[in-house]
């Protein structure tokens, strides 16, 4: 028995894979990990905690679809009810505020307003 599984491909900051001819569902990219995370989805607090990677908000492109990836591996992350685990430097996240919003609504609850 074990307490947390990884049941996604490697997740990133681009939503496709790039394309190589012998794996196309395994290799990282937003999309493999959404998918992947979904289909597992019945085995969470089943068998273990689902871990559908971590959540990579940061992008590299100025395509106007880069924001809706990302809400879209947020949403995953959330519905799943699985660990979280954010890999951007929050530092750098600070200058984009709908991404940082976007982390902020994975965050606990409990977290919020804390002061000691």
């Amino acid at each position: 028995l074990v307490d947390g599984m990884r049941v996604s491909a490697d997740t990133a900051a681009h939503w496709h894979a790039f394309p190589v001819w012998w794996d196309k569902t395994n290799l990282p990219a937003g999309m493999n990990m959404v998918r992947n995370s979904m289909v597992r989805q019945a085995m969470h607090r089943r068998w273990w905690y689902n871990n559908p990677d971590c959540v990579v908000l940061r992008h590299f492109s100025t395509d106007p679809k880069a924001q809706t990836e990302a809400q879209g591996r947020v949403s995953v992350t959330a519905l799943t009810g699985g660990l979280f685990f954010l890999s951007d430097d929050l530092v750098t996240l600070r200058s984009n505020v709908q991404m940082l919003a976007l982390a902020r609504t994975l965050t606990p609850p409990l977290l919020r307003g804390r002061t000691s």
